[in-house]
């Protein structure tokens, strides 16, 4: 499962794991990058489930893993790469704090919500992993 998926790092996991013989679900809050990377790992024969979710927001979440158990019968990885908000484009210096405030939440609602309701998921199949690759910084 691919946490923020469709583009950039995600897309290029997903489609890795798809040649590897996973079955992939995608979940991010905006569907043409998502559905374009479905399309790609459908091209190569691989199973995949796409599925519009703001990882935010819980009880998305919750829909978003009951699909995915429906259709799978569980998860044995998640990969987080949702969130954003932080780039070289934004100048820290000249940052407004409710903009920090709320960049900050998302990025931790993102990850907090999904693994929150994954852990239990995951025991119940003997383990699994969670991981969350995105690095943020600022350039100086």
């Amino acid at each position: 499962m691919f946490g923020g998926a469709g583009s950039n790092m995600s897309r290029a996991s997903a489609l890795l794991f798809a040649q590897e013989g996973a079955k992939i679900v995608l979940a991010a809050r905006t569907t043409e990058t998502m559905e374009e990377t479905a399309k790609r790992i459908r091209a190569n024969g691989a199973d995949v489930l796409t599925h519009q979710t703001d990882l935010t927001d819980a009880a998305q979440v919750d829909a978003l893993l009951e699909t995915t158990v429906a259709k799978f019968g569980g998860v044995d990885c998640f990969i987080h790469a949702a969130g954003g908000f932080f780039s070289t484009e934004h100048d820290i210096t000249e940052m407004d704090p409710a903009y920090w405030d709320s960049a900050l939440q998302n990025n931790l609602q993102t990850l907090f919500n999904p693994v929150r309701r994954l852990v239990p998921i995951l025991e119940a199949r003997g383990g699994g992993c969670l991981d969350s690759p995105i690095r943020q910084g600022f350039l100086a």
